[in-house]
């Protein structure tokens, strides 16, 4: 037989379940900061110093290429992973499944009580759609002068630009009805969850509460005329 048909071939890391591939990770960690403990003061540096120019979607790529610099490759992962407030007891468990000697377990403690929050923050943003938004600010007036009311909307999306809509209620609401009539295009309810349906009903109701108005059941005819006019003024 040739070496290729009797040597086993260890899978990838994209083959192998998501556990092993953290507790090989974190066991290359471990190795790490046993030889050497200073890694930890080395990868608060290394953290302070990302953390430092502002979370943004590219901060996660930024922290697991510099801590691999630290940690090795595997270990600068599972920090990366398990660092973060969203993963509470995951750093620790794992170490002490391991036998991590108490010098790592508390170096690790330090780390996740200093960046965790940021290291959820990062992720957050890593895993978002660039041109989603981040940030809404609103602005409600009322003109004295020429008797109207205005409403702003300044956004934010995540890849940093803004843009501003300025216009009254009415057009607003039109504008909000379009933006449902969109959605409703969208048949996979994943994409919502019934929090967030939830909670646009709440606002609806609320909305039709505050102007007088009870919600009334809109016949085919009606929504075929609607249709029709969405059609006409986009064209």
């Amino acid at each position: 037989m040739s070496e290729q048909e009797t040597t086993a071939v260890e899978p990838s890391a994209d083959e192998r379940p998501e556990a092993d591939v953290m507790r090989a990770a974190a066991t290359e960690l471990l190795s790490f900061a046993e030889r050497d403990p200073s890694v930890f003061h080395t990868a608060e540096q290394v953290l302070e110093h990302e953390l430092a120019r502002g979370v943004t979607p590219d901060t996660i790529r930024r922290l697991g290429f510099s801590l691999g610099q630290v940690l090795g490759d595997q270990g600068g992962v599972f920090l990366g992973n398990y660092l973060s407030a969203d993963e509470p007891g995951g750093l620790l468990k794992v170490a002490e499944e391991l036998g991590a000697p108490d010098a790592v377990v508390g170096g690790m403690r330090r780390l996740q009580a200093l960046f965790g929050h940021a290291v959820a923050e990062a992720w957050s943003l890593h895993e978002r759609e660039l041109l989603d938004w981040s940030g809404l600010h609103r602005e409600v007036w009322y003109d004295i002068i020429g008797k109207r009311w205005i409403l702003e909307l300044r956004i934010t999306r995540y890849d940093g630009t803004e843009f501003s809509i300025t216009a009254s209620p009415y057009s607003m609401a039109n504008l909000a009805v379009g933006v449902i009539r969109s959605l409703n295009f969208v048949t996979d309810a994943e994409q919502f969850g019934q929090e967030m349906v939830a909670g646009l009903m709440e606002q609806f109701n609320e909305f039709a509460q505050k102007v007088g108005y009870t919600v009334v059941q809109v016949d085919e005819k009606d929504e075929e005329a609607e249709e029709k006019q969405d059609e006409e003024e986009i064209s």
